[in-house]
């Protein structure tokens, strides 16, 4: 997520980003109604028809994500590709590439609500940019299911902020 108002700021002065696995909100646009999500997290090439390094790779990738929350077990999937390489020799070798994929059916939109109040905390933190309280009240509250979910990404957005408190309404 960034924070950024084209007429009062340019990039360069405010290149403050987060970045959250299976988050996305803009200023003005995020998640269509509901959607489905299928985000890139880990690779791993192997050479030969063994598949047991780039299972171990993935099985610890998986676990950080589910012990963070962003995952449950059955919401990953892995696709394999076969690629051709060439040696300096001109001798020919295959290798298989593995691609660890986070996949979410039917993601409503009200999480984007989640990150665009990060932003907003930081907008006005950062940039001193003003906000229609009432009209994020009214059109972009996160719904009581996901407050517990707010409150482990804002305390994410926090911690890599490099700041303890901020003081706003979320």
């Amino acid at each position: 997520m960034a924070c950024q108002e084209k007429s009062k700021i340019r990039q360069d002065q405010f290149p403050y980003k987060v970045t959250m696995p299976g988050v996305h909100s803009d200023i003005g646009g995020g998640y269509s109604e509901t959607t489905d999500e299928k985000r890139y997290l880990d690779e791993f090439t192997e050479f030969g028809e063994s598949n047991s390094e780039a299972l171990k790779k993935f099985e610890k990738t998986k676990e950080k994500y589910i012990s963070q929350g962003w995952y449950r077990r059955e919401q990953f999937i892995i696709e394999k590709q076969l690629q051709t390489n060439f040696s300096k020799l001109d001798k020919l070798s295959f290798s298989t590439k593995y691609t660890l994929y986070g996949v979410r059916k039917q993601l409503p939109n009200t999480y984007q609500f989640i990150p665009f109040a990060i932003m907003k905390t930081f907008c006005e933190k950062y940039a001193k940019m003003p906000f229609d309280v009432d009209k994020i009240k009214k059109y972009y509250t996160v719904i009581p299911e996901l407050l517990s979910i707010k409150e482990q990404l804002y305390n994410y957005a926090i911690a890599n902020d490099g700041i303890n408190i901020l003081p706003s309404f979320l």
